[in-house]
Order: structure tokens, then sequence, then C-alpha cells
């Protein structure tokens, strides 16, 4: 009977959580470098979608709606055509948790997917810039974004990365319950598109927009980039990633 149910219970969504974040410690380091990149990167296209509705559509009301609809792709593209995304992996906590996996098996791939991931984002960023020229809109608005991003305090930032991460893990999820590729689409863009909408911090994203901004001359010194958004929203967002599974766990651990 339980291969007709068309999506599982949020305690089913539970085991599930723990069973994949052993499959996906254990992937091979290659395989999840290669995985890694393809986040980062799909993650960076869902960036420069929504970057361009913003210019195009730049003084229509519906400008701000449409650009965090067309960001929802990037995470689609992550959880259907499959990567390994750092923000949706704090949800390996579970499985630490359960006592499936060490504190080192979780650290390693907690850091492996977050510097892949930032590759992937480079790659994209760099090819972008290749291809549009550093006078390219687009490139300038991530410029110009970059000295907003640097412009909050660090507890500010943190508390916008936690947001960011507690809507992405809550996609990552449903998704988990859903069976159906319609259903996880559904699942996972609504969350996503709140956490534009709202102008949360999402790290892998921002590795796009440091890698652009800079490219495209922004006047946000690196320094503050690296210390007023980068570590405060990688912080950020594994606290928010940290609190949907925990509370998850504690609410369906059979013990």
């Amino acid at each position: 009977m339980d291969n007709f149910k068309s999506i599982l219970t949020p305690n089913e969504i539970t085991d599930f959580t723990s069973d994949i974040g052993v499959s996906k410690a254990n992937f091979s380091p290659w395989r999840t470098r290669l995985l890694s990149i393809m986040a980062g990167l799909f993650i960076a296209i869902g960036g420069a979608t929504s970057t361009k509705a913003n210019i195009v559509l730049a003084g229509s009301k519906y400008a701000s709606l449409t650009s965090s609809i067309l960001f929802t792709i990037g995470l689609i593209l992550v959880l259907v055509a499959g990567a390994e995304l750092f923000t949706g992996n704090i949800l390996l906590i579970v499985a630490f948790c359960d006592k499936k996996l060490s504190a080192k098996e979780l650290i390693v791939n907690w850091a492996r997917v977050y510097l892949w991931n930032f590759i992937g984002a480079f790659f994209f960023a760099i090819l972008i810039f290749l291809a549009f020229g550093k006078d390219d809109p687009v490139i300038k608005a991530a410029a110009n974004m970059l000295e907003t991003k640097t412009s909050y305090s660090f507890i500010q930032c943190i508390s916008l990365a936690f947001l960011c991460n507690l809507l992405v893990c809550l996609a990552v999820w449903m998704s988990f319950g859903a069976k159906q590729v319609s259903s996880k689409i559904i699942a996972s863009a609504f969350p996503i598109l709140v956490f534009v909408f709202m102008k949360f911090e999402h790290i892998v994203a921002n590795f796009y927009y440091y890698t652009e901004g800079i490219l495209g001359g922004t006047k946000a010194p690196i320094s503050s980039i690296i210390l007023n958004s980068l570590i405060p929203v990688t912080i950020g967002n594994m606290l928010g990633g940290l609190f949907v599974g925990l509370m998850y766990y504690l609410s369906y651990h059979k013990n």
C-alpha cells in the first residue's frame, strides 16, 4: 500500500532524511565534489536570472515577485536534477543525531560541499562575465548589491541568514516527502520564493554575487565582504538548518 502513497508523513520524512544523510555522507569524494559544483552552478543560475528580472522589470510593481519566482529554478534544479547543496546538507544533522554518522563524517561533508559549491558558483560567474562583459547591467547590479550586503551588522546578517536557511531546509524537507516531480517542485518553490522576496541571505547565492560583484568593480572591500557577509551568513545559514533538523528530530525520534 505504501507504494501508492504520493506523500510521506512528517515522521516518515524524518526517517528518510536520516537515511539519505547517511547516503550523502558515503558518496565518494569526487562524486560529492562534482555534485557540489553543479549545485553552486544551479543556485548561481537562479541568482543571475533573478537579477536580470529586476533589471528588465525595473519600476514595475511585479519586479520583486517575478525575480523571486525565477530564483526558485536554482533549488528546483538541485532537488530534481540532483546536486549537493551546503545549506540543504545541514540536515545531515538528523543522521548524526541518530548516531548513523560520526562528527568527522558530518564536518567533512559540510566542508567539502561548501568549498565546491563556491567553485560552481564562481565558475558560472566567470562565464557570465566573459559572455557579457564588465559593463553588463547584471554584473553592475551584483557590484552594487555587495555594498548593501556588507552594510548589515553582524547580528542582523546572522538573523537574515538564519531565516533564509530555515526556509531552504523546509523546502528540502518537504521535497523529501513528495514522490512526484511536480509535487517536489511545488513543495520546494514557495519557501524559496519567500526567502528571495524577503531579501534573506543565502551563502551559496552569495558566492555568485561576491564573484560577480568583485568582477564588476564593487566599492565594497574584500575584507568587508568576508567579515561582514561571508562569515555571518555562513553561521546564520548553519544555525537555521540545524534548527529545522533538530526540531523535527526531537519531535519524531522514536526514542
